[in-house]
């Protein structure tokens, strides 16, 4: 029998290989993007932010045109111990650190998971990844938060509250993530992420006073409200709320009434999906973590960095084809077939104003909630 036992060896061997060589390319491509003056160029608005934010300075400038600070005051803080460095260079630390936390990712969630498993999911999120360094994006970084906030909810709650509220600074549709701990009833989780929402803003009262402080809120909120629904009716919008948009934009004349309902209407699909799941807490981690792309009226394809549990999931318990494997296909093709070198700019664009990525993962999200686990604890 030791014979007929070779061959999955081997090929799970050369499948780790394949994995390593990725990761080193994939730091190499991150060094180079960090490096390029004319790449990374969302990290270097966090950037900025964060030397305004230590001198005091507005956040948000009408002057700032197409490449504003669009997250929350407190986020700017985030950044600042990145200005140790030169832009290029934090840039380019920036993306090693994002590729080196998304593939131990890759390698350490769920046990025993076949490295042919690790490449297909890498492969479905391999044009979402490379947007990730192309533009020196957070998403790998909300990923790794969420992950963590998921796995330390029951014995840490603290360092699970803290992970979640970093990761709503970084992207305020994490919030979703919360459900997750309603369903599960980490209460004292869900408390001290509130609790570390007020932390953070500590910096920001102390360096600009309450008035200052409220000023940042209303020129973001005004930023925000400015910018989302002209993004979202845009072709590079992927979330669910693009596509509730796409019916609505008829029945009302308001946009913002589109968006609102637009996001509440994905919001409660998403919370259904979540609660009717039986497959297990870590299935329920990917759907959650879907749920903060789908329900955000700008999630663009670069934010699909977060199916990759949902991916690995719908590989990893395949003991036959199912629909979450056969829709994890689907979400491979979208990837490849969605490249502007292949379809050319025009034709590009029609694709993704059909809003294939917001297609597929949502059904990714529904499908997964029946795969049949035994190992999913």
């Amino acid at each position: 029998m030791a014979p007929a036992e070779a061959p999955p060896r081997t090929s799970n061997t050369l499948c780790g290989v394949a994995f390593a060589l990725l990761a080193i390319g994939s730091v190499v491509l991150a060094v180079s993007m960090g490096l390029n003056p004319r790449r990374t160029i969302d990290f270097g608005v966090y950037y900025q932010a964060a030397e305004r934010f230590v001198h005091s300075e507005a956040l948000y400038r009408d002057d700032d045109g197409a490449m504003p600070f669009k997250y929350a005051p407190p986020a700017a803080a985030l950044f600042v111990p990145f200005l140790a460095l030169p832009k290029n260079w934090a840039a380019a630390a920036w993306n090693v650190m994002s590729v080196l936390l998304l593939f131990q990712f890759l390698r350490s969630a769920f046990a025993e998971t076949k490295n042919h498993v690790r490449l297909l999911a890498l492969l479905g999120i391999a044009q979402p990844f490379f947007y990730e360094l192309f533009y020196g994006q957070v998403d790998v970084a909300c990923l790794v938060l969420l992950a963590v906030s998921a796995t330390f909810a029951q014995k840490q709650a603290a360092l699970s509250g803290t992970a979640l509220a970093i990761a709503m600074l970084l992207k305020p549709t994490s919030a979703i993530f919360a459900l997750l701990f309603i369903k599960q009833k980490h209460w004292k989780a869900l408390a001290f992420s509130l609790v570390g929402l007020l932390i953070f803003l500590m910096p920001t009262l102390s360096l600009y006073g309450s008035a200052g402080t409220a000023e940042l809120f209303h020129s973001w909120a005004a930023l925000v409200s400015k910018s989302t629904i002209p993004w979202m009716t845009g072709h590079n919008s992927q979330g669910l709320s693009s596509l509730f948009a796409a019916f609505l934009s008829p029945l009302f004349d308001a946009p913002e009434v589109v968006l609102a309902v637009s996001q509440i209407l994905s919001a409660l699909i998403l919370a259904v999906i979540l609660f009717t799941s039986r497959a297990g807490p870590k299935v329920d981690f990917a759907i959650a973590c879907l749920a903060a792309v789908l329900v955000s009226p700008i999630g663009w394809r670069a934010n699909f960095v977060l199916a990759a549990p949902a991916l690995l999931l719908a590989w990893k318990y395949r003991t036959e084809w199912t629909a979450a494997s056969i829709v994890a296909v689907g979400a491979i093709v979208i990837t490849v077939l969605t490249l502007e070198p292949l379809l050319g700019a025009d034709l590009q664009r029609t694709v993704l104003s059909l809003r294939p990525f917001g297609l597929v993962f949502t059904a990714l999200a529904i499908t997964l909630r029946q795969v049949k686990v035994t190992d999913v604890a």
